[in-house]
This record gives C-alpha cells, sequence and structure tokens, in this order.
C-alpha cells in the first residue's frame, strides 16, 4: 500500500519542487546534489551524492540511502534500497544502483544524520551522460 501511495503521489508532483512549510518560509535547508550516470549492462546506474548543511559547510558523518523505480512501472521495476559511500571528508557519497533496463527511473535518495533531507531525481538512461539528471523533487523532512 506504501508504494502505491508513493506511486500516486510521485505522478502528482512529478516535475514540481515540492516545497514543506519550513521552505515557504525561507528557513535555511541543508544543500543536496545528486548527479548520476549510467553505463555498463543494465545499466548500472552510478550516483555522485554531495551533502551541505545550510551554512554550505560539508557533512561527511551522514547516512545516504538510495532507491529507484520506474514511475511508468512502478509495481514492476523498482531497485532496493543500497548505502552510499563516502568518498572523502568534502561531504561526497557515491552508490552504484543495478536497473533491470534503459528508460526513465526516478531515483529516492534519503539523507540522515548531522541534517535530514529527501531528494528524488529524474534520471532517463537513455540519454547522453550530462543530461541524464534532472532534480524533480526536494522534500524537507
Amino acid at each position: 500500500m506504501k508504494k502505491i501511495l508513493r506511486y500516486l503521489l510521485s505522478l502528482l508532483f512529478f516535475g514540481l519542487p515540492l516545497l514543506s512549510p519550513a521552505t515557504a518560509l525561507g528557513a535555511s535547508m541543508p544543500q543536496v546534489t545528486v548527479d548520476c550516470h549510467a553505463h555498463g549492462e543494465g545499466p548500472l546506474l552510478t550516483c555522485d551524492v554531495t551533502v551541505k548543511d545550510a551554512n554550505r559547510r560539508a557533512i561527511s558523518d551522514a547516512d545516504i540511502t538510495l532507491k529507484a523505480h520506474m514511475p511508468s512501472m512502478p509495481m514492476a521495476h523498482s531497485v532496493k534500497p543500497i548505502k552510499a559511500a563516502a568518498v572523502d571528508q568534502n561531504g561526497r557519497y557515491r552508490a552504484t544502483l543495478q536497473l533491470q533496463m534503459p528508460g526513465i527511473w526516478a531515483v529516492e535518495v534519503d539523507v540522515r544524520g548531522p541534517v535530514r533531507e529527501r531528494v528524488i531525481s529524474r534520471i532517463d538512461t537513455e540519454v547522453e551522460p550530462t543530461k541524464a539528471t534532472e532534480q524533480i523533487k526536494h522534500k524537507h523532512h
């Protein structure tokens, strides 16, 4: 039931920013950027995540989890959550997801630790890597 509700919400807000009351009031938010590129068979989707606090200081001790699903076929194609590994002390993390097929995927990045944030990015694995990532939803917890 949770997956169906999440899918319906993603359809409703796909491509539109989702603002929390804190955002609407202008509160300082952590900065989370997601950059993914597809490669290899399946394809593989490698995502680099950068996390900074509201003052733009790197967060290097966050717990980052990524998962993905195809919005066009939510019950048929989804990837189980995986943890991203810290790349360095500059707030950079990396994870590689094994996708079942090329196409448009929604990659959900959950950040927990000193800051909490969720970012959902729309990834098209059939286009050139520089145009594959488009952040579509930014929701503060």
